[in-house]
């Protein structure tokens, strides 16, 4: 098992994170307010937040939102 130092292991993510936004075409929008309106057992209920980027093209809307959690609980629901 290979171990990076923090700054290695940073610098790794921040070129994968740039790879990322670079190859995305459209709109970006950055720390955007976003809601959803769903119906959950016959009641309408409204999810909120902040978006980390959104990214917009003529024909779909995706939201990326990075998880800092220090632990991986949930982790199957954050990738959704």
């Amino acid at each position: 098992m290979r171990y990076e130092s923090s700054s290695t292991a940073n610098k790794s993510s921040f070129a994968q994170f740039k790879t990322l936004i670079d190859d995305l075409l459209g709109e970006l929008h950055v720390e955007e307010q976003v809601t959803l309106p769903l119906e959950v057992d016959d009641q309408r209920v409204t999810i909120s937040g902040i978006a980390d980027l959104v990214h917009e093209t003529e024909t779909q809307v995706k939201i990326i939102d990075y998880k800092t959690d220090s632990t991986r609980r949930a982790q199957s629901e954050y990738q959704k």
